[in-house]
């Protein structure tokens, strides 16, 4: 992103976090993993979100739930999931990787 962005751009990036799936780091006492999901994005991840014994998940942008997903769901209290699934839109419209 800093090779594309304008130097006054760039500039604010110092402070982001890259954060990729199969990544677990802490917040306090938050613990959060990232995980793959299906997405016509690069490289597009859900979380899971741990702390005193309780699970929640936010999962977007998934057309289907595949396996793998599911597995990082399991023994989720809360699930925050937004899901479209369009046959239409795919087959007229041009979306990257399809």
């Amino acid at each position: 992103m800093r090779r594309i962005l304008p130097e006054t751009l760039s500039k604010r990036l110092r402070g982001v976090e890259h954060i990729q799936a199969g990544q677990s780091f802490s917040i306090g006492d938050i613990d959060i993993h990232a995980f793959s999901i299906p997405h016509d994005a690069v490289d597009p991840v859900a979380f899971t979100f741990r702390t005193n014994g309780t699970k929640v998940a936010i999962c977007t942008d998934l057309g289907y739930l595949p396996n793998h997903v599911k597995v990082h769901l399991r023994g989720t209290h809360c699930l925050i999931l937004e899901s479209n699934h369009d046959l239409d839109m795919l087959k007229v419209g041009h979306i990257p990787g399809w």
